[in-house]
């Protein structure tokens, strides 16, 4: 089997959304609304002007964001299962079960995306240029961990063997279709907020610091709503190579 081209990725990611939209948005709610009442009951508390002390105000946004990093695990890990399902025409199991089985592969999946951003920040600060090699050969790891039950060690392996002598061929096709999908979605924030801060009388694409109080919560709603909204596309891009390369691969994968 070819790869996909480029074009081929961003036509089937679409239309892997379209065609299951019904059932990725509960997944997507998982997140999207505890995020949101997270993001409100923040914002009102620094709007309060409670006089918090220096520590107070980090205390509270940890414990108010510390679950949500959890709460975003699950819902990658039910979403990637959900996406791969509506990739290869397996019927999408119900929230219930993919949240059950999202719960054991929680402490994995966090290692892996820890270790994976200490890399990424290492040949970010050696070198530009490693870091994005970094980034290219461990794309998958998520995939590796969810689909195929690998440890969150042999993970970063099954990723770089994917990738293993054709390297740009991957970049392109993993750096093309999120380049997209990424403009795609900074157009959609931009405009949500031009219009809310147009509603305050002053159109402009970014919340000013003295904004009131009710546009900074709606454009943090509006911000992680859009962000919520376009990850399966992005899952989409990555599920559908990582499938694509095993295929591709035969027995090597």
């Amino acid at each position: 089997m070819a790869l996909l081209g480029t074009a081929d990725i961003i036509d089937r990611s679409w239309e892997v959304v379209r065609r299951n939209l019904g059932q990725f948005l509960p997944i997507v709610a998982v997140f999207l609304v505890p995020s949101i009442a997270g993001t409100v009951a923040f914002e009102m508390l620094r709007g309060q002007n409670l006089g918090l002390g220096q520590w107070q105000e980090p205390i509270i946004g940890i414990a108010i964001y510390v679950p949500l990093v959890a709460l975003s695990i699950i819902q990658t890990i039910a979403l990637t299962r959900a996406v791969a399902a509506g990739i290869t025409g397996e019927p999408i199991p119900p929230l219930g079960a993919l949240v059950a089985q999202a719960v054991p592969l929680i402490v994995p999946v966090f290692f892996t995306s820890f270790t994976l951003g200490v890399l990424l920040l290492a040949g970010f600060i050696v070198l530009v240029v490693p870091m994005v090699v970094m980034a290219v050969w461990f794309a998958f790891v998520l995939q590796a961990i969810v689909l195929d039950r690998a440890s969150w060690i042999g993970a970063f392996g099954a990723s770089k063997s994917l990738v293993a002598g054709r390297f740009w061929p991957v970049f392109w096709r993993l750096a093309a279709p999120y380049l997209f999908w990424l403009l795609v979605t900074w157009v959609l924030t931009a405009l949500i907020v031009f219009l809310l801060n147009g509603a305050a009388g002053s159109f402009t694409v970014r919340v000013a610091e003295n904004a009131p109080l009710w546009l900074t919560i709606a454009a943090g709603i509006a911000t992680d709503s859009v962000g919520a909204l376009m990850a399966p596309f992005f899952l989409a891009v990555t599920t559908l190579l990582y499938l694509n390369l095993k295929a591709e691969s035969g027995p090597r994968a």
